[in-house]
């Protein structure tokens, strides 16, 4: 094989991703609500499957800036969404908060820990 057939492989592995708990995923989508109405909330639009590789670029770097990124998508149902949240969430290392209709929430902490979710989710 050559090194650009392993590098394509490692990329379509599974990553690891923060497991959270049903506290703080309320407390992430309330997070989310307040950021979204104070207009602080990253939103990436997906538009279909064939821009994956931009897609999961584009939400890698929201996710390393804000932690919490909306994506909304053009799929036409709930299921593909969620088929789609759980590809974007696996490619990007981050958690599905939520899916919903066309959107979803992912929450990948950062180097930074801008979030900080032991604190959030005590409140």
């Amino acid at each position: 094989k050559g090194e650009e057939e392993e590098e394509r492989e490692e990329e379509d592995e599974p990553q690891e991703y923060v497991q959270i708990t049903a506290r703080e995923t309320l407390a992430l989508l309330e997070l989310a609500q307040l950021m979204g109405q104070r207009g602080q909330l990253a939103i990436v639009k997906a538009a279909d499957y064939s821009a994956a590789p931009k897609l999961f670029k584009d939400v890698d770097e929201a996710l390393e800036l804000m932690e919490l990124v909306r994506v909304e998508t053009d799929e036409p149902s709930g299921s593909s969404c969620l088929k789609m949240a759980e590809l974007v969430a696996r490619m990007t290392s981050a958690t599905v908060v939520e899916c919903w209709s066309r959107e979803f929430l992912l929450y990948r902490p950062s180097e930074a820990e801008r979030i900080d979710l032991d604190a959030l989710s005590q409140k």
